[in-house]
């Protein structure tokens, strides 16, 4: 016998593919999709707090700033990826507004 909440799930994955064409995925892609979840938002989340409270609000943010451009970088060197020249110089300011930001707070 099924519990309440099974038959909700199994009720909205049947309208849901019926609607859309779709199912719900095998249990070992959302535990993956899970894994990665946990590794990237919640590790990242972990770190970050520790950062603010060793670092200070402002270093920790310029640091954490700096996440999307380096997983940009990464998409780059991984997958070739074409790069237009906006992205160049953002990535510069970017990287110049953090070297000031520990640089100042190292002479401090």
């Amino acid at each position: 016998m099924q519990t309440k909440g099974q038959l909700a799930l199994q009720g909205a994955a049947e309208s849901d593919s019926r609607l859309w064409g779709a199912s719900l995925p095998a249990w070992f892609t959302a535990g993956a999709a899970m894994a990665v979840g946990l590794l990237g938002y919640g590790l990242s989340l972990v770190l970050f707090v520790r950062a603010l409270r060793n670092l200070g609000t402002a270093r920790s943010g310029a640091y954490f700033s700096t996440a999307p451009f380096i997983g940009a970088a990464i998409t780059i060197l991984l997958l070739g990826e074409p790069t237009p020249a906006p992205f160049w110089v953002a990535a510069s300011l970017m990287g110049i507004g953090v070297w000031l930001q520990s640089d100042r707070a190292s002479r401090a």
